[in-house]
């Protein structure tokens, strides 16, 4: 394995490590997260669904890393789908 492939699997990896952690931790336990970092925590239901939503994104991205660091040369949709859904992501809260 080439170092430039080492370096691309491991980038992916340590993503999908990353990104599973931040889904599960907003899916499951974003309360003790908010209060972690001073949020005020509320039991409105609209705000609970779109935290867990974006859980369910950040979680779906870090499963889409894992595929990909896989097998790089043969997830290349995976990656121009996740490079389209960050730009889209950075547009929405620019």
């Amino acid at each position: 394995m080439s170092s430039t492939v080492f370096f691309q699997v491991t980038l992916f990896q340590i993503s999908a490590i990353f990104n599973t952690s931040v889904g599960l931790v907003l899916l499951f336990v974003h309360q003790w997260l908010f209060s972690l970092l001073g949020f005020e925590i509320t039991t409105v239901n609209s705000y609970i669904a779109i935290t867990q939503l974006a859980g369910m994104a950040i979680l779906t991205f870090g499963l889409g890393y894992y595929l990909v660091s896989k097998n790089i040369k043969q997830n290349i949709g995976i990656i121009k789908l996740g490079i389209i859904s960050k730009i889209a992501v950075f547009v929405i809260f620019s």
